[in-house]
């Protein structure tokens, strides 16, 4: 008679495993938003000053009473904003292109976190700073209304429907860039954090002794750092997701492995896995059965 598994027997079975480090989890949970050995866009050759386009952008389409002082007459304020839009449609058509080899339910999701108000501090923020209740439920509102024509129409519809939405007030252009804004942002580390993990499993794929040697002329791993000045008038490095992931002594670069199945990246919580999980590992069995009995090994077995 087999032994029969318990809840605890389980829970023991379990434990065993080497649990994957929260920081490094984000990193590859981000990563496998991407379909697995899908080219993507690098957005960030396309947009390399959105930052301080973003900023530029956010000054031009300023409503304060002081805004006319700032930017000038309205006749100019209004070139200005049209000029802003024709840039917002220009964006757009590149994010929708780099979204498109995601799976719909993912290009949902970007969107609908993108275009939602974003939480901090115990308060809720858009676009224009702090909202109150009632700017907290229409952009909430708007989110529900916007992403599945971002996400899911066709690249011209899209194009077509964000032009009318922007061109009706300055409050839905300032909407859409601090959306996209925010969007780019977590693409593009998306896309860098991709290379740079492959490069690491390259890298342990080399025979230890060569891995320093090597690693820098076949696998230069590229990471994006921002810096700031502090109060004090100190230059300051800040916090970098990534950096910080494989800075924790628990990360053992060697379990980051690609999946023998859907090619997935996954933590390795046994030193043998090749599968990110239980179904993967079946369907690989699988094949491996049957590409043993068309090799005849079982037949041969059999007839030892």
């Amino acid at each position: 008679m087999g032994r029969q598994l318990t809840r605890n027997s389980l829970k023991l079975k379990r434990s065993r495993l080497t649990p994957c480090p929260p920081g490094l989890k984000s990193i590859i949970d981000l990563v496998n938003l991407a379909p697995p050995e899908t080219d993507l866009l690098d957005l960030a050759l396309n947009v390399p000053n959105l930052d301080e386009e973003f900023l530029q952008f956010l000054k031009s389409t300023d409503v304060r009473e002081d805004a006319q002082e700032i930017f000038g007459e309205p006749g100019r304020h209004k070139l200005s904003i049209d000029a802003w839009i024709e840039k917002l449609l220009h964006y757009h058509h590149l994010m929708v292109v780099a979204l498109e080899p995601f799976r719909k339910d993912v290009r949902i999701r970007l969107w609908e976190e993108a275009l939602m108000p974003q939480r901090a501090f115990d308060k809720n923020y858009g676009p224009s700073g702090e909202l109150s209740d009632d700017n907290l439920r229409i952009q909430r509102h708007l989110a529900h209304e916007l992403t599945p024509r971002f996400a899911n129409d066709t690249l011209e519809e899209s194009v077509s429907f964000l032009s009318e939405f922007a061109a009706q007030s300055l409050d839905n252009a300032r909407l859409y860039f601090w959306a996209f804004y925010g969007l780019a942002k977590r693409y593009i580390r998306l896309h860098e954090y991709r290379i740079n993990l492959t490069k690491v499993m390259e890298i342990v794929a080399l025979a230890p002794a060569d891995r320093l040697n090597f690693s820098q002329v076949l696998y230069p791993i590229v990471i994006s750092q921002e810096y700031s000045v502090d109060d004090q008038g100190r230059f300051v490095q800040r916090s970098n997701p990534f950096t910080d992931a494989f800075e924790d002594d628990n990360v053992d670069v060697t379990r980051i492995r690609t999946c023998d199945n859907c090619k997935k990246i996954f933590w390795a919580g046994r030193k043998d896995q090749a599968c990110c999980t239980p179904a993967c590992n079946h369907v690989r069995h699988s094949r491996l059965t049957r590409q043993r009995y068309a090799q005849g090994y079982y037949q041969g077995a059999k007839g030892t």
